[in-house]
């Protein structure tokens, strides 16, 4: 956010050195990008000068801005690259509205390209993607050596329209840069799970999640992320998909739409899709069947009851309350097991609507479980 305005006031230059493994989930967070109401990082500069009488340029480092009115109390604050690679907490550190912060080290950015995440407890706040990273759209320009990656917010700062990173002469708390090649338009604003199901059919988004389910698992043509909100399906008619594995962090840019009734998002390749991080699988949440509804449409979910109907590679389980579907994919290879009227089941899996009706889609063979038969549960007259 390097800019020409006087509401900017002084600059706070440190060095830092990276440390530690990171070891949070992104179950229940959510990826958002620069705004004037949080903390951003506002310059990156990864491939620094090999003979310089500058210390600053001499290394690596990332800039961090505070644009807001209020003094930022850094200390549940870090950075990380797409590697893990994390750098040291800022415990103890308060960056005043309107100052930089410059947090620095050799050797650790890739030159070639690479993701940086600015996260707050276990929140994402911030991200630049740059370089070789096969990171459409999100990705800028790999800079040459020397230069910088640097956060355009104000066009009329900069006289540059709809852009969001440009390649630049490094400034590390100076007020602007020069501008030397545009390498980043920008890009629709990220959203929740929960907030781009809300929209209607047609609109374009992007939403960030994890990856509960793989592509060929159910089908051919889609899978599911979900992230602390909600979850919702991937679809592409072309079936070109980037190699996924459960528990990728990624981002989704394509159209809402929806089919029997189920929301889903329409990406016409392989290039919308982002992979942002890796993080652990995510594990289904536990709901009764009388809370499977809209709200839980596209999640990964764990419930029990009893069988009250089977049929082939279906069946039916209720709680007492309310009854739902169960339906067994021939694509997951899951056998089934023998099951009849009056066992008790637990079972697993993705949360999907055909029509009028909910159903749950177990994705592989411990997501079906017979808990007990007929004739060793108590009549519960069901």
């Amino acid at each position: 956010m390097k800019s020409k305005r006087g509401r900017y006031r002084s600059i706070v230059i440190l060095l830092y050195s990276f440390i530690a493994i990171l070891a949070a989930t992104f179950f229940g967070s959510k990826a958002v990008f620069a705004s004037d109401d949080h903390l951003t990082i506002n310059e990156v500069y990864p491939n620094p000068l090999e003979v310089t009488e500058d210390e600053v340029l001499a290394k690596e480092w990332i800039e961090l801005f505070n644009p807001t009115d209020l003094d930022i109390d850094l200390s549940n604050y870090l950075l990380k690259d797409k590697a893990n690679h994390t750098f040291s907490k800022l415990t103890g550190l308060i960056l005043k509205s309107g100052e930089y912060l410059i947090v620095t080290d050799e050797n650790i950015l890739n030159n070639t390209g690479d993701s940086i995440f600015l996260k707050n407890n276990e929140n994402t706040i911030d991200q630049v993607i740059y370089g070789n990273t096969n990171n459409y759209p999100l990705n800028a320009k790999l800079p040459a050596i020397g230069k910088s990656i640097t956060r355009i917010v104000d066009a009329l700062d900069t006289d540059v329209d709809n852009v969001d990173f440009i390649v630049a002469t490094p400034t590390p708390g100076a007020e602007y840069a020069e501008i030397i090649e545009i390498v980043k338009e920008k890009t629709s604003d990220v959203l929740n799970i929960n907030d781009a199901r809300a929209l209607e059919n047609g609109e374009d988004v992007t939403v960030t999640g994890v990856v509960t389910t793989l592509p060929g698992a159910l089908s051919s043509q889609y899978f599911y992320i979900q992230d602390g909100t909600g979850g919702i399906q991937i679809y592409c008619y072309g079936k070109t998909f980037p190699t996924l594995t459960l528990g990728d962090l990624i981002s989704v840019t394509g159209e809402l739409s929806q089919t029997n009734n189920e929301r889903r998002i329409k990406i016409s390749g392989a290039e919308k899709i982002v992979i942002l991080n890796h993080t652990e699988p995510v594990v289904p949440e536990e709901i009764a069947i009388s809370e499977i509804g809209e709200e839980a449409e596209g999640t990964y979910i764990k419930t029990a009851g009893i069988v009250t109907e089977t049929s082939g590679d279906t069946f039916h389980i209720s709680d007492g309350q309310s009854e739902i579907k169960v339906v067994i994919n021939k694509s997951t290879k899951i056998d089934k097991p023998k099951m009849k009227k009056g066992d008790q089941v637990e079972v697993a899996g993705i949360v999907s609507q055909y029509k009028d009706e909910y159903r749950i889609l177990p994705i592989d063979q411990d997501d079906v479980r017979i808990v007990a038969s007929k004739d060793q549960l108590p009549r519960s007259g069901i």
